[in-house]
């Protein structure tokens, strides 16, 4: 491969899922399609599986969104030289909103962090791009094989999945561990599940056929929030100032003080 194919175009090891979801986003046509990574071939092993060896796809060669939440620090100074306001905010976050809101149009990402943004540019013209699909889920699926499925709900398009998202901790939303059971309300155990919105361990493993997580485009949501956090504060373990801000960890919860 020469220099100028290297910085056209990326080869990468891919999972069917991706594969599926990066080719749904080729058919919208250019319009609708400028924030998902382009897909421009594939080497697909013909076996049961169907998985995919390799991948050629659009070369993303102006780094990730977490540089630039790192470089845009570096502009805002640091200590008592800290130059913020909402509108630099604003103007950071934005981005990554808008390449939301393309994939919205079939997707929830579910994995959404700096990191899985990139910078492509094109004939001169620099924008912001989802990457790395392997988690995410389709609407509009119904296939047993993939353990999940789409349902409406109040004029809502969800997915009820068998398996626990991949995901980041640090941007992992609570509908990723707040796992449900379609055949009772009430613990058939403990009538009450005693861990916090979750089903408890014997739930679990009696109702074990029964059980889901709903996840809908709030998870990604959450996710904008924690990069806002991240903007803003210069860490998303932001620091605690008079009271006003809680310490978080990693799984986003409040640290008790010892």
């Amino acid at each position: 491969m020469t220099e100028e194919t290297r910085n056209k175009h990326s080869i990468e090891l891919m999972q069917r899922n991706e594969w599926e979801i990066l080719r749904l986003f080729s058919g919208l046509g250019e319009e609708n399609n400028k924030r998902i990574i382009k897909l421009y071939a594939a080497n697909i092993d013909h076996t049961p599986t169907e998985r995919i060896l390799y991948s050629l796809l659009e070369w993303g060669g102006g780094g990730n969104f977490r540089n630039y939440i790192n470089y845009k620090h570096d502009e805002w100074g640091s200590g008592s030289n800290w130059q913020i306001d909402d509108n630099k905010v604003f103007e950071v976050i934005k981005d990554p909103v808008l390449v939301m809101g393309e994939l919205h149009q079939k997707v929830i990402h579910l994995d959404f962090k700096p990191e899985n943004l990139i910078y492509v540019t094109k004939n001169e013209e620099t924008i912001l791009k989802a990457i790395d699909f392997g988690g995410a889920k389709i609407f509009g699926i119904n296939d047993q094989r993939r353990l999940y499925h789409s349902v409406n709900i109040q004029n809502q398009l969800c997915i009820f999945s068998q398996n626990s998202p991949l995901s980041t901790k640090a941007y992992r939303s609570p509908e990723h561990r707040n796992l449900l059971c379609r055949q009772h309300n009430i613990c058939p155990v403990h009538e009450q599940c005693p861990e916090n919105n979750t089903l408890c361990r014997e739930h679990q493993k009696t109702c074990h056929k029964n059980t889901y997580y709903l996840l809908s485009i709030k998870s990604d949501i959450w996710a904008i929030g924690a990069i806002l956090i991240q903007i803003a504060m210069g860490d998303l373990l932001a620091k605690e100032a008079n009271g006003d801000i809680a310490i978080l960890n990693e799984d986003n919860q409040r640290e008790v003080n010892t």
